[in-house]
């Protein structure tokens, strides 16, 4: 004890010295527009800010900077830091980047915040080490079947992963080495055949992973767990295949991974050395970079996660024992123990933001707004089975479509899940879109008479609320751009038939199709989140809208029934472009 305390005191020491050398060099962190360059910066900087508190809380590091400071200072003056390292858990890993350091005077200097706003995880080399066990082996018998002599060694593979993104690697690869003789002067063909080549990488890869074979590395279970009680924000940010990614975060269980929100593929233009990923992840779950902690695996993850100007702590993998970290936050050769379980813990010690009572009151509105869904599904009910009257039943379910299209908007504006932790918003948001989507146009299919069997209504009734079930549940149901199997659209099936009135035979035919094909992972258009034919998709969408309205308007007019029929036209896109998609990878 006694000598680590020396070491602290010396380290003490040290941190005043760099405070007076950031002042005298005046370094300072550039931002927007030339992020490797600051990162190239950064390495030449010398070790400065580095400071250990002398408590008897040896174990907390606190990492020092000012507004000027760049970030690869943080985790220098490597020898004071391997003194301590062999004493410094996981636990401190996410507690150093966020406990907030002791005043010393004019030289202190803190880095820190009250509260972490999200913990980030890189997905291969991190979650689990796949790279050279499940990506590599994928990527070669990929290459065999399609009679290509490519093949990647454990070595040579190593050298790859400089270059982020799969597609990118066999890009880069084939660009030194010589493209194969059957493509080597048709760049089309080129990039056809790294598309399919990476489609089919991906499918073997999946069954690696759902094999079992490929286990999550020591101490992310429990790291994710705590983190989870304590109600921070979990993502995972990666260049691999969203599919992937995915299978890989459910090998955190259902109930965890329903909770992560995966960023991956090619959802940004850039790939990793650059930040664009993890800057997707901030703008799209609201957060403060400077409360985000990236764990990362590899140097070119390091440097996305600073560039984006985040904190990042390193866990080394197969692959990156040996890459440069000196601008790591901190280093680990694995998040494994009771330590790493109680690092989310530390990380959210302080007070908790406080919001002004006005952000409250609009949150709780917002969630407000969101349960209006159920007293209109209530009405739906009467209006059905009591009033007798369908075509209100049908306007009343139109109208809860709207409070689910709308409420998400005003959710995320006012950013109800940080305002009002203790109230989970997307529970209540499930509960009316299953009373909305799928069992108030279940109990109308023996109301209405759209089937007139009444053993076919109980079985195409049972069907669409289990397959709806399984969709509700199942924690790959939606990616960051599409729906993985029929995304539960139960009441507009039950719109079309209710109009069009079709034979018991094709309802029933519909009914079973469409329960099969939720249990398929196929992926459909998020019209609203599809990049690829946005444009074309949202305007369709306008026209099939008002098309599909026409009967509410004029019941029974031949005119809005044919209306209704024309509506299909906007189904077939739907269906074929979601098929294309799909199978080019792009969703």
């Amino acid at each position: 004890m006694v000598g680590t305390r020396n070491a602290a005191e010396s380290a003490d020491s040290f941190a005043s010295w760099a405070v007076s050398e950031l002042q005298s060099r005046k370094i300072r962190w550039t931002t927007a527009g030339s992020e490797m360059e600051a990162i190239e910066d950064c390495a030449r900087a010398p070790p400065t800010a580095f400071a250990v508190s002398s408590s008897w809380h040896v174990g907390r590091l606190h990492f020092g900077k000012t507004r000027s400071t760049c970030p690869a200072m943080f985790g220098v003056a490597r020898t004071s830091a391997r003194i301590l390292s062999k004493r410094v858990s996981s636990a401190a890993v996410l507690s150093n980047a966020h406990s907030r350091a002791p005043r010393r005077g004019p030289a202190s200097v803190r880095m820190g915040v009250d509260q972490m706003e999200a913990l980030i995880f890189d997905c291969d080399g991190v979650l689990a080490d796949t790279e050279r066990d499940a990506h590599r082996i994928a990527f070669n018998i990929a290459f065999e079947e399609r009679g290509l002599d490519t093949v990647w060694t454990e070595e040579m593979y190593g050298v790859l992963l400089e270059t982020g993104g799969g597609k990118e690697r066999m890009t880069a690869h084939w660009s030194k080495v010589g493209w194969p003789e059957s493509v080597k002067e048709d760049p089309a063909a080129q990039k056809e055949l790294v598309t399919a080549l990476h489609k089919r990488k991906t499918d073997v890869f999946m069954e690696l992973i759902q094999s079992g074979k490929i286990p999550l590395r020591n101490g992310v279970s429990e790291l994710v767990r705590e983190a989870q009680a304590k109600q921070i924000p979990i993502a995972v940010c990666s260049t691999s295949n969203e599919r992937a990614v995915s299978e890989i975060v459910k090998l955190l269980g259902a109930d965890a991974a329903s909770q992560i929100k995966v960023f991956a593929g090619d959802v940004v233009a850039k790939k990793k050395p650059a930040p664009d990923i993890y800057l997707l992840a901030k703008d799209t779950m609201k957060l403060d970079a400077s409360r985000c902690v990236v764990i990362e695996d590899s140097h070119i993850g390091l440097c996305a996660a600073k560039a984006a100007g985040m904190k990042c702590v390193i866990t080394k993998s197969t692959y990156t024992v040996n890459e440069d970290f000196s601008a790591a936050d901190q280093v680990f050769n694995d998040l494994a123990g009771d330590q790493a379980a109680a690092a989310a813990s530390k990380a959210t010690s302080g007070a908790k933001p406080k919001y002004p009572w006005y952000r409250v009151v609009a949150a709780y509105m917002v969630h407000l707004y969101t349960a209006m869904g159920l007293p209109i599904d209530y009405y739906a009910v009467h209006a059905l089975f009591v009033e007798k009257d369908m075509r209100l039943f049908l306007v009343l379910n139109c109208i809860a479509v709207f409070v689910d299209a709308t409420d998400g908007t005003m959710a995320r504006a006012i950013d109800v899940k940080k305002v009002t932790p203790g109230f989970d918003g997307a529970m209540l948001d499930n509960i009316v879109d299953f009373l909305t989507f799928t069992f108030l146009p279940a109990v109308a299919i023996p109301a209405s008479g759209v089937v007139r069997n009444p053993q076919l209504q109980l079985l195409c009734a049972v069907l669409a609320m289990l397959s709806s079930a399984y969709q509700f549940c199942q924690t790959s149901a939606k990616t960051v751009e599409s729906f993985v199997g029929f995304p539960s659209y139960w009441n507009i099936v039950f719109w079309y038939c209710a109009v069009l009135k079709p034979s018991d035979t094709v309802v029933v035919f519909t009914y079973v199709l469409l329960a099969v094909l939720s249990f398929v992972p196929i992926h459909f258009i998020y019209p609203s989140k599809t990049k690829a034919l946005m444009p074309v998709t949202v305007v369709l969408g306008i026209v099939w809208t008002a098309m599909m309205a026409a009967p509410l308007v004029y019941w029974d007019d031949p005119w809005a029934i044919q209306m209704c029929k024309y509506s299909f036209a906007y189904v077939a896109y739907y269906t074929i472009a979601s098929l294309v998609l799909f199978a080019r990878g792009t969703i």
